[in-house]
């Protein structure tokens, strides 16, 4: 009987097609994650992350030697690459502060000012 490789050959390519997109769904939980604790607008993650998930691909020297890079710099990067395309802002990042940060600097004072 002679044995087929085939169904082997095509487990493998699932195996690695499923290791891959594992792999990009990390990067991008990374990214999405570096993005929120450095207060990007929510309407622009999604593009950082296919960004991140980019660099990551083109930079593997960068990225897999020790960990993810937990750059903030990364954001600013990203953000010279696309910042002609986002008419809408003139910066990636929301610093808008809530009424409670402005009251906890403040005191009620400003508040009541409303």
């Amino acid at each position: 009987m002679i044995d087929n490789p085939l169904p082997d050959q095509v487990l493998k390519e699932y195996d690695e097609l499923f290791m891959a997109q594992e792999h990009e769904e990390y990067i991008k939980d990374f990214a999405l994650k570096l993005a929120e604790d450095n207060f990007v607008f929510k309407e622009l993650i999604e593009d950082f992350q296919d960004w991140f998930f980019m660099y990551c691909i083109d930079h593997p020297e960068d990225t897999y030697a020790a960990a993810l890079p937990d750059d903030a710099t990364l954001i600013d990067d990203w953000w010279d690459w696309v910042e002609d395309h986002y008419d809408n802002y003139s910066s990636p990042y929301d610093v808008e502060p809530t009424d409670d940060q402005m009251m906890s600097m403040f005191g009620t004072k400003w508040h009541d000012g409303l």
